[in-house]
């Protein structure tokens, strides 16, 4: 018999063929669970993975406490952008020095976050984060700018096939819509602030910014004078009104959805501005065609705003059983007579609601909203949050494409809706288009020579499709679509933990679950540990680099005994596998605070540095295992103990619960722990093994006003030349930086801080005056023990630095928005 040879290209299309076979596998087993409407455990083990239900509210929520002054006090409107003031005015008088081994000063002026003279940025780089805007240059298709919700504005010129931060000078990271102005010489404005959140939670932005074409390394912000202070935090929506005859002027009128009003402004300086409608408006929409025709949709009522003549007035209209949320809008490219609303039915069965109007939004009419079975589609489970509607077929106002948790399309008018992207699939196989959907935007040529090319901002990023009319139409949703997050480097870090030598990093994020650095792996080193939904705090062990700890939503404790390749939970709450349903282990080897109602969104856990198996996590009480490698079997793990009860919050503070928030353990003595709160209490124990209605001291501030306010980390030095502890606080206020000295005196250290949340704090492992302090204004450095702060001008620069860890001498900053940056400050630090 003649041997069987093969070549190099019978191996390649062997190779292939196994790797479509993988595919279609998948594929088919994902339609069975689409279209038979099937829930295997494997579906049920999926959306385990995503997010739990109001997991999107509660994680809100919890930004929400970082914010908060004392006793609960919202912040002030416009206080980030009072604080970025004084800030970029201190700043602007400082030399650029070294300080405590970085370089402070005024920020860089430099485009790429990737290099500076100490700053190394390690990404993730295809895995991004939230992406509320995206905005085409109508000139120039290939440019395209992407606004996102905490790493600024960024730009692309090949297409969307690579991205770059655009202006890291921008007055706030949160970008959340963008206009292009094509009048020559062609403008870009940036709204800023995000309030598209759970309840009265929301991100402060800094008001309105202009780009002019050529000049986009720089920004100015758009003056609003004549309105009130904080009209302009929250931008939710821009438009242009594309009528220069009526303006005399040459230029599009300018319109401004915010969190109190509809404004426009006619001017080209875009002043004055005049405002057209109060109250909450998250959309607005200039009819094409027929500029003197607006239509806006209400923030938080159901209604629908419609003016004929320009703005200068408007008719409202109450959406049928629409109930008190957002409505997003679209109106048809091919009949401008055809609008589309989207918003939330009525309680107490509140749902996805799409509406219909055939005379141009005088009217509206519910749509069936079936899929081709006949079944009710919910397909706006979160609409506060995530919505858009797009119709922007030149050749079919009957072809609808909706987005919320995910993407749909209809194709008659929204009588029917066809899921067109999954979650799941993107799970699962990293195709088709991640949760939770904020932009649809149509390629300027949209419509010509057979070009359907749209992009979408989610929440992971960006995807893209080739044609709208086509994408997701096979059973698991993933044919025709693609990731667009080259170079997009915008996740949102919670916690990271660093393997010694650095080589292997995990991290928690926002809605990217847990994820893995391995350096030199792969041009991108970064890989999704199939943990989706949001990640917290995570910590290796410093007996064995092996054994990582990480953290998922609401005090789930996962360990891992490989580097951080593969997790397992050990707090003994319920898990869902494709084997079935783990139920809650019992007493003594679960914590019974896992997922209870109060407890943190982002937990908290230290490793104590002197027991290799201790390990502290902070819910309501403060939770103690001395087992923490113990093997895990269906019943039994961990062994856990509450070792402090849960306490009321302060008087004043009317909310029901107070959770821990920060946990610290003494290098020095084993039997020193402090414990914080969101809503500022600390204690302290220097004896575990006391009884317990001894065990705890209150340590809060005396001689100096005892803040309210979440307490976001706790430092224990006492390897110093005096000891010390430090702690940080939450809030847009004065003093978020405290020290506790040998003999209980505090001071305060903020006195040039921004009046900002401070969100983490860190000191030299060797050099101990030097001290470094995470803000939502970037990162700040110390080397007087905090007598003095300097801003640095590099790396994480002006982003929110939401966790700071030392791998040796080495610092990494964690952001939340810019992903993870490392500096090297072993000594000797250089001469300045």
């Amino acid at each position: 018999m003649t041997p069987l040879m093969t070549t190099a290209d019978d191996r390649s299309s062997f190779a292939a063929l196994c790797c479509c076979a993988v595919v279609l596998i998948i594929g088919s087993f994902l339609l069975v669970l689409n279209v038979n409407g099937a829930k295997p455990r494997l579906f049920t083990f999926l959306k385990h993975q995503l997010e739990e239900p109001g997991a999107r509210d509660d994680r809100a929520n919890f930004r929400r406490l970082g914010d908060l002054g004392d006793h609960g006090a919202p912040p002030i409107p416009g206080a980030l952008a009072r604080a970025l003031a004084r800030h970029r005015s201190f700043a602007a008088r400082l030399d650029r020095k070294e300080i405590a081994g970085v370089i402070c000063g005024p920020p860089t002026a430099a485009r790429n976050v990737v290099a500076t003279d100490r700053w190394a940025w390690l990404g993730p780089r295809t895995i991004s984060g939230r992406t509320r805007a995206l905005a085409f240059d109508p000139f120039n298709p290939d440019r395209v700018w992407a606004g996102t919700a905490g790493g600024g504005l960024w730009s692309t010129v090949d297409g969307a096939s690579s991205w770059t931060p655009t202006d890291l000078e921008l007055g706030s990271l949160v970008v959340s819509t963008l206009v292009f102005d094509p009048a020559p010489p062609g403008t870009l404005y940036a709204g800023t602030g995000e309030a598209f959140q759970s309840g009265s939670f929301a991100s402060q932005g800094a008001g309105l910014f202009r780009m002019v074409a050529g000049q986009l390394e720089t920004s100015a912000q758009v003056a609003a004078p004549g309105l009130l202070p904080g009209d302009f935090t929250f931008i939710n929506k821009l438009a242009l009104i594309p009528d220069p005859v009526a303006h005399g002027n040459g230029r599009a009128a300018l319109l401004v959805a915010t969190e109190t009003g509809l404004y426009r402004a006619r001017d080209p300086g875009r002043s004055p501005w005049q405002r057209l409608i109060s109250g909450r408006i998250a959309d607005v929409v200039v009819v094409h065609g027929s500029p003197r025709r607006i239509l806006a949709g209400g923030r938080s009522d159901g209604t629908v705003h419609v003016s004929t003549d320009g703005g200068d007035s408007f008719r409202s209209t109450l959406l049928p059983n629409a109930g008190p949320e957002r409505v997003a809008l679209a109106v048809a490219r091919r009949d401008s007579r055809i609008v589309y609303a989207v918003t939330t039915s009525l309680a107490p069965q509140p749902t996805g609601l799409l509406l219909r109007s055939a005379d141009g939004g005088a009217t509206f009419a519910a749509q069936g909203v079936r899929d081709p079975r006949g079944r009710a589609v919910n397909f706006l489970p979160n609409g506060y949050y995530a919505s858009a509607v797009w119709a922007d077929d030149p050749e079919d106002e009957n072809l609808v494409i909706v987005g919320g948790a995910e993407l749909y399309r209809s194709t008659d008018g929204g009588a029917t809706l066809n899921p067109v992207s999954s979650s799941n699939t993107q799970v699962l196989t990293g195709q088709s288009v991640h949760a939770d959907i904020h932009a649809i935007v149509s390629h300027p040529n949209y419509g010509l020579g057979g070009n359907r090319r749209v992009l979408v901002g989610t929440d992971g990023g960006v995807y893209q499709t080739g044609d709208i009319r086509k994408a997701g139409a096979d059973g698991p949703c993933l044919e025709g679509w693609s990731a667009r997050n080259e170079g997009l480097g915008v996740v949102q870090i919670m916690g990271a933990a660093i393997v010694p030598g650095g080589q292997t990093i995990v991290a928690g994020t926002q809605d990217s679950g847990l994820l893995r650095y391995v350096a030199g792996s792969a041009a991108e080193p970064w890989s999704d540990l199939h943990r989706g939904g949001d990640g917290g705090v995570c910590a290796v062990d410093p007996h064995d680099p092996t054994v990582v700890y990480a953290t998922l939503a609401r005090l789930k404790i996962l360990r891992s005994i490989n580097g951080g390749a593969s997790f397992d939970r050990i707090d003994g709450g319920p898990e869902k596998f494709t084997t079935g349903d783990q139920p809650k282990k019992p007493a003594p080897f679960s914590i019974d605070d896992t997922l209870q109602a109060g407890v943190n969104f982002f937990s908290v856990f230290v490793l104590d540095p002197h027991r290799p198996n201790r390990l502290f996590a902070g819910g309501l009480s403060l939770w103690k295992t001395d087992s923490a490698r113990d093997p895990l079997t269906s019943s039994t793990g961990p062994r856990w103990e509450a070792i402090k009860p849960p306490i009321p919050p302060p008087t004043g503070v009317r909310v029901r619960y107070n959770a821990i928030s920060a946990l610290a353990v003494s290098e020095d003595d084993p039997n020193v722990i402090w414990v914080g709160y969101s809503h500022g209490d600390l204690f302290m124990t220097t004896d575990l093994d006391a009884p317990l209605s001894s065990r705890w001291s209150r340590m809060n501030p005396t001689g100096v006003e005892s803040p309210t306010r979440m307490v976001t980390k706790i430092v224990i030095d006492d390897r110093g030349s005096s000891k010390r502890v430090y702690v940080s606080y939450g809030g847009y206020a004065a003093g978020n930086v405290r020290a506790r000295g040998e003999g209980g005196a505090w001071t305060t250290l903020a006195t040039n801080l921004p009046e900002v949340p401070a969100r983490t704090l860190a000191i030299h492992p060797s050099r101990r005056d030097s001290l470094y302090v995470g803000t939502d204004l970037g990162l700040f450095c110390s080397e007087d023990r905090g007598a003095s702060w300097f801003p640095t001008s590099e790396g994480p620069c002006q982003v929110q630095v939401a966790d700071l860890v030392w791998s040796g001498q080495t610092l990494y900053a964690a952001t939340h928005g810019r992903g993870l940056y490392r500096v090297d400050l072993r000594e000797p630090f250089s001469i300045r």
